[in-house]
């Protein structure tokens, strides 16, 4: 008789034990769904850079390149760098620092020495994300 009543003890502590557990583990999960709901982890903010220059251009004058910045669909005015390189048949001829503006707008002056097919790739950080769009010029005579 002495087994069986301790083994009933035993079998009642342990489904106590389970029963407060089940119900801590229902309580945190429901404090995660609340979290969830609060940030919807499907909305990423974005970091989006538009190339603004000619499709053409004449080859020794200056044309101004630009990029306008955007972070979660507002104008960035403080990216941590743009920087704006030129390349020609996949050799990298120049790398130029670009200035903020206004408005998110980040402009160079460059002149293409020399006629071909060109490709401005803009290599933009800020908000700890990195983003480089590229765009092709052709220079011409």
């Amino acid at each position: 008789m002495f087994k069986k009543r301790n083994l009933a003890l035993l079998l009642g502590s342990v489904l106590l034990l389970a029963a407060c557990n089940g119900d801590e583990e229902t309580e945190e999960s429901d404090e995660h769904q609340g979290h969830d709901q609060d940030h919807d982890s499907s909305e990423v903010a974005m970091l989006e850079v538009e190339i603004d220059m000619p499709d053409t251009a004449t080859a020794g004058e200056s044309i101004e390149i630009g990029a306008h910045v955007t972070y979660d669909g507002e104008d960035e005015t403080e990216a941590d760098q743009v920087e704006f390189e030129i390349k020609l048949d996949d050799e990298s001829l120049d790398s130029i620092v670009a200035e903020h503006t206004e408005d998110g707008n980040y402009v160079i002056e460059y002149t293409f020495e020399d006629t071909g097919e060109y490709e401005v790739i803009a290599h933009t950080d800020a908000h700890s994300l990195h983003t480089m769009p590229n765009q092709t010029i052709t220079v011409e005579d």
